[in-house]
């Protein structure tokens, strides 16, 4: 095994969908952890990252 945590283009897509949700949630102001805990965890217990952006730009006016 070599070092690398990507070996197939099933977990380059995988990484690249992790990292934009991390991204996401900082621009939100959202602990990424907790959104992850809590879609995993399927207790929806927080607004989809879609309703929170929808939210913040109704506030921003954009």
């Amino acid at each position: 095994m070599k070092g690398k945590a990507n070996h197939n283009e099933e977990g380059t897509k995988a990484n690249g969908t992790f990292m934009t949700i991390v991204q996401t949630t900082k621009k939100l102001g959202v602990s990424a952890y907790h959104y992850m805990c809590n879609r995993v965890g399927g207790t929806f217990e927080m607004p989809s990252l879609a309703q929170l952006i929808k939210e913040k730009s109704l506030v921003s006016g954009r």
